[in-house]
């Protein structure tokens, strides 16, 4: 690739850049992080039961203000939670519930939003009892720097 090529290509990028950052506003922020850097994760359950948190694995990223990782969430109801990027990492998260006597394992997390494009949002089932089922795929939206949009990862339990 010339010299030439790879000046335009930056110019490009650094012109993208500029434009996202130039539309934004004080609203566009979420707890001082742009709304890009974070990813909002939710889990719904169609259960009998409650859920309630067993565990949680948190190795990256960081809760968004008055966010917690939902210790109960009831029958039929959605809790939702936002993590927001590290210094130098995406967010990422593994959550164990219990609902009643079945439990289910799920990871939800993001890339570091370093370019316009690449913000990829994911979700995994990590393991789950045989009276439980989870929506798969799971239910995600990509997050975008160039669109200012926050990535989403939707995760739905239902009993057998």
């Amino acid at each position: 690739m010339t010299t030439y090529v790879k000046l335009q290509n930056l110019l490009i990028g650094l012109m993208l850049t500029c434009s996202a950052q130039a539309a934004q506003t004080n609203d566009d922020k979420t707890n001082g992080y742009q709304i890009y850097q974070t990813l909002h994760v939710s889990i719904s359950t169609h259960t009998n039961n409650d859920c309630t948190r067993l565990n949680v694995y948190h190795p990256y990223g960081k809760l968004v203000g008055s966010n917690t990782f939902p210790y109960e969430i009831d029958k039929n109801d959605t809790a939702t939670f936002i993590l927001s990027e590290g210094i130098a990492t995406g967010p990422d998260v593994t959550l164990t519930y219990k609902c009643g006597t079945d439990t289910f394992t799920v990871r939800a997390w993001q890339s570091q939003c370093w370019l316009a494009y690449g913000c990829d949002a994911h979700g995994e089932i990590i393991s789950h009892t045989d009276a439980l089922t989870l929506d798969n795929p799971v239910d995600t939206k990509n997050a975008s720097r160039l669109w200012n949009q926050f990535g989403e990862v939707h995760f739905t339990v239902r009993n057998k």
